[in-house]
């Protein structure tokens, strides 16, 4: 019982901080992807690239995964220069060898 009325109260908080803020601020902060870490694969082209930069623009570093070296690094560099955050990663996501590979460089630059 007493871990029930401890979550109502910070419930009540939260929703006593929310209540000064506006929708739109309640929104972003509710949609916010800062400090997160998203794995996008086939992200150098069609819609893994669009997602790929959608996360970006809701703040989370993303690890964009593909097997085209080209076009996953212009990617890359483009949401850097968007003011995102971004690397990329050549990875054959058929092979759980690389999977598995793609994992251990995300989680350094998220502790970095």
């Amino acid at each position: 019982m007493q871990v029930l009325r401890t979550e109502y109260y910070r419930l009540d908080r939260i929703k006593m901080n929310m209540g000064s803020m506006k929708i739109e601020e309640r929104a972003a902060r509710m949609l916010s992807l800062e400090g997160k870490i998203a794995m996008v694969t086939g992200a150098a082209s069609g819609i893994g690239r669009r997602i790929a930069f959608c996360l970006a623009e809701m703040g989370a570093l993303v690890a964009l995964l593909d097997i085209d070296d080209v076009k996953g690094r212009e990617s890359a560099a483009e949401i850097e220069a968007q003011a995102g955050a971004a690397i990329f990663l050549n990875t054959d996501v058929r092979s759980a060898a690389e999977c598995r590979r793609a994992v251990e460089p995300s989680s350094n630059v998220r502790a970095g």
